[in-house]
């Protein structure tokens, strides 16, 4: 997806080999460009196992429904309370520990421990799912897991922002680890994640070596420098503070400029930096 901005006011998007000038044009390729990264491919290293299960379950229900000649209506509460009242009893609980009997006598005891269990963030394959959500899944794992960092009794091992996720541990070994729920994770919702563009900093640790990490059996590249939601890190964990007030007074500068409606030119921009130094003179 490209952007280009002529010396006209006209923008142009771009999508492959289609260009969009017009409103309308534009609206339609931005819809097709989103379809494409909502609609996942299937790659050799995704475990379709996942996905198989769920479409022949899907597709048994759906044979079942529709051999009763009725029409597949939404489930109600008093269907679910007869089907409760059919369970059998004395046997083994579900994976949630919960039993029959918990269902058929119990349900209001347990109401609230069982919203508990069913409400963590959990589904199966759905298509078109964002890799926002897969990623909001695998932190859930991942903090489930033990792994990683804590501050005092607070577990961080993998701060979540949109779909970018930072890895943070003590021990190579929980990196590791890590990494092995990712991959798990994301092969089986059919989310791409490329290694190559990931980045390992060992922090604030002189004569201390890490191990190789590896992700989808590609080494993860070990630098002293990298770049988390804009901010860069290095080995003494300190972050580029003054470019980053650099950069934010340059778009403020460059954001009242463009509210501007015109031409930018050299004696604007003269103006611009005239009245910058005067309000800097002024603070001073």
């Amino acid at each position: 997806m490209q952007i280009k901005t002529p010396l006209t006011n006209t923008k142009i998007l771009k999508l492959n080999e289609k260009t969009a000038e017009d409103g309308p044009s534009i609206m339609n390729i931005w819809q097709e460009h989103f379809q494409q990264l909502a609609s996942p491919t299937l790659e050799e290293n995704f475990d379709t196992e996942k996905l198989e299960l769920v479409e022949i379950q899907n597709n048994i229900i759906e044979s079942i429904e529709r051999e009763k000649g009725q029409g597949i209506d939404l489930v109600n509460v008093k269907e679910v309370n007869k089907a409760i009242e059919k369970l059998k009893a004395g046997k083994a609980p579900d994976e949630d520990g919960i039993l029959a009997e918990h269902y058929k006598h119990g349900m209001e005891e347990v109401d609230s421990v069982f919203n508990n269990i069913q409400n963590s963030p959990q589904r199966g394959f759905t298509e078109g799912v964002s890799s926002l959500c897969a990623a909001f899944l695998t932190s859930e794992a991942i903090e489930e897991s033990g792994l990683g960092a804590c501050i005092g009794d607070i577990q961080v091992p993998a701060p979540t922002f949109a779909d970018d996720i930072a890895l943070l541990a003590n021990i190579t070994a929980d990196v590791q680890g890590i990494l092995d729920i990712v991959q798990h994770h994301t092969s089986r919702d059919l989310v791409k994640i490329n290694p190559t563009k990931s980045e390992a900093v060992l922090y604030n640790a002189k004569g201390s070596n890490i191990s190789t990490l590896q992700f989808e059996d590609n080494d993860i590249n070990i630098t002293n420098e990298t770049k988390h939601l804009g901010i860069k890190r290095n080995e003494q964990n300190r972050a580029n503070i003054s470019e980053r007030i650099r950069t934010g007074r340059a778009t403020a500068s460059w954001s009242w400029v463009t509210c501007q409606k015109g031409i930018l030119t050299h004696d604007r921009i003269q103006a611009m930096e005239n009245i910058y130094s005067t309000k800097k003179h002024l603070r001073t």
